[in-house]
């Protein structure tokens, strides 16, 4: 995984929609598993943390999915808001976007 200059993490939602029924995406969630910091917060939706930009993510991303699924990478602040997620992924939301 390539590093950007930038030395502040950044934090990202990424959400994918796979088309392809019975096809693997294994790799897939490795690649977003290999980030340190990574929370699946619903079924096709993550947040990581990395010192990348979201092209850098976009691309590293998009080599494992199909030419027909979507995915897109958001960048996240404080301003956040969320409802019916567990306690445990609450509280990594407010740990990891600087909620006090």
């Amino acid at each position: 995984m390539e590093r950007s200059p930038s030395n502040k993490l950044k934090t990202f939602l990424i959400a994918y929609d796979l088309r392809l029924t019975g096809s693997s995406y294994e790799r897939l969630y490795k690649a977003i598993e290999s980030y340190p910091t990574c929370q699946r917060t619903l079924e096709s939706t993550w947040i990581i943390k990395t010192h990348n930009s979201a092209c850098e993510v976009r691309n590293n991303l998009a080599e494992y999915i199909d030419a027909n699924d979507e995915i897109i990478v958001i960048s996240l602040s404080k301003n956040t808001e969320w409802a019916g997620l567990s306690e445990a992924q609450s509280e990594w939301l407010r740990d990891n976007l600087g909620y006090e």
